[in-house]
């Protein structure tokens, strides 16, 4: 079986992490050895020279196939029109290369219009995977409704990465049955550290933008956690655009020497500073999923949550994962913070690293990824 993989946005020069996940996962389809895998993209705007560049490589196990070039703003329906075209050009010569696939799975429903465009002209089923923040927070304006509406009902399969986001989707889809397959993480890579467990003191969160990922909660709780004698460091991970009101709020709080700001990271120093810290923090206002929550699970970190649709998903009713907050309140999160602190040898590594295995790991996403092509196919052809 091949399969045609088309994420809605990828990883680039400058940002290297973001969309990282889709080419994980393509990697963990093709590790199965079930599948003939074959991702490809295109970053078609007014912003690329004019003409098509296409590049390809396959030094992660599968094959991978990129083209740009210039198509206007996708804000008409004419603009939509000239940029599918442009993408089935692209698709053409990837086809020509790479041979048809069986079926094609699209993240997110952008994606999906152009899944939508190949199972038109070619006659090829899709899969559907909703990642999309604005789409679990219904957030699309009456136009973007409109056009996922089409890419959701069109499909032959949905999936999405939380309920809640599955009820969201099902809001547009007419019916379609959305099914609920997370994001998954490579729990080979990120794991427990073998050392002697240290007393909790580095709290860690990583994500941006600042406001959406309820940093400045995180602090507050900081300074409350201060004020009662705790002395503990907060490392706040990625780019974090605009942080100038977060480091005035920091100074106002005489948090200078406690707050460290780390940078965008690397898988690599992700899993770096994961062993060095205590507890991870994902105060977020929204989450649609949270993959550095599985990640720090994944490295034996507990985890305080805000129920967010990825907190709720992930953490839940788990006690032994973590704990749950109500969302912007920050002496609530000191509580969670205290608590956690004081029943922190509760907590086992080997018992967090394994619950995040079973229920994340590539393997475990990849097989019921592949589950679902059986089913779309065995319908088409039946």
């Amino acid at each position: 079986m091949q399969v045609l993989v088309i994420p809605s946005w990828y990883y680039t020069t400058d940002n290297p992490i973001s969309g990282i996940f889709f080419k994980e996962q393509a990697k963990a389809l093709a590790d199965t050895g079930q599948l003939q895998v074959v991702l490809m993209y295109g970053k078609f705007d007014w912003k690329e020279s004019l003409g098509m560049n296409m590049q390809t490589d396959q030094k992660d196990g599968f094959l991978a196939i990129r083209g740009n070039g210039w198509a206007p703003p996708k804000v008409t329906s004419v603009g939509i029109k000239l940029w599918l075209k442009k993408y089935l050009s692209l698709v053409e010569e990837g086809f020509e290369k790479a041979g048809k696939p069986d079926v094609v799975h699209a993240h997110s429903w952008v994606a999906g219009l152009v899944a939508k465009a190949i199972k038109a002209r070619y006659g090829i089923p899709y899969v559907l995977t909703e990642h999309l923040s604005s789409v679990n927070e219904a957030r699309l304006s009456l136009r973007q409704q409109r056009l996922a509406s089409r890419a959701y009902r069109a499909a032959d399969g949905l999936t999405a990465v939380s309920h809640h986001m599955a009820r969201q989707v099902e809001s547009l889809a007419g019916g379609h049955e959305v099914l609920v397959i997370p994001n998954s993480v490579d729990t080979d890579f990120f794991y427990p550290k073998d050392q002697v467990r240290l007393p909790p003191r580095v709290l860690l969160s990583i994500g941006d933008p600042w406001y959406k990922k309820g940093h400045d909660i995180t602090i507050k709780a900081l300074a409350v956690l201060k004020s009662r004698g705790y002395y503990m460091e907060l490392w706040l991970g990625d780019k974090i655009p605009g942080r100038a009101a977060l480091e005035k709020e920091i100074c106002n709080l005489g948090l200078q020497e406690q707050v460290k700001f780390l940078g965008l990271l690397s898988r690599e120093e992700v899993r770096q500073v994961m062993h060095k810290a205590s507890i991870y923090i994902s105060a977020s206002r929204v989450e649609p999923f949270g993959v550095t929550m599985i990640e720090a699970l994944a490295c034996g970190i507990p985890v305080i949550a805000t129920r967010t649709a990825g907190g709720i998903d992930i953490i839940g009713d788990q006690k032994e994962l973590g704990q749950l907050v109500d969302i912007g309140r920050e002496t609530e999160l000191a509580n969670a913070v205290a608590e956690m602190v004081a029943h922190f040898d509760g907590y086992s590594p080997c018992l967090l690293h394994n619950k995040a295995k079973d229920r994340f790991s590539r393997r475990a996403i990849a097989s019921s990824t592949i589950d679902v092509y059986k089913t779309v196919l065995h319908d088409n052809r039946a």
